[in-house]
């Protein structure tokens, strides 16, 4: 039941997205590279706890799991933010 959910709110994304392509994320141009450790995601991706870190690219964010695991966010699809 609960993979049936899953698979239904995928298609649901996918389709309010329509059919546009995903973007890549395109890298800082400045030589240091901008991040934050040790950082946990929610929803977890994997057990318990999620630990990686965050990195800020051109057009958007990307969470990269300590297994390796990878998640983009890109800008163009934020519509609230707060600092």
């Amino acid at each position: 039941m609960k993979q049936v959910k899953t698979l239904e709110t995928e298609s649901e994304v996918k389709a309010a997205q329509g059919e546009k392509e995903l973007e890549t994320l395109v890298l800082l141009k400045t030589s240091r590279k901008e991040s934050l450790d040790n950082l946990v995601i929610r929803p977890n991706l994997e057990g318990k706890k999620t630990l990686g870190n965050l990195e800020i690219h051109t057009n958007g964010l990307r969470f990269v799991s300590q297994k390796g695991a990878k998640v983009d966010i890109c800008f163009s699809n934020v519509k609230h933010t707060f600092f």
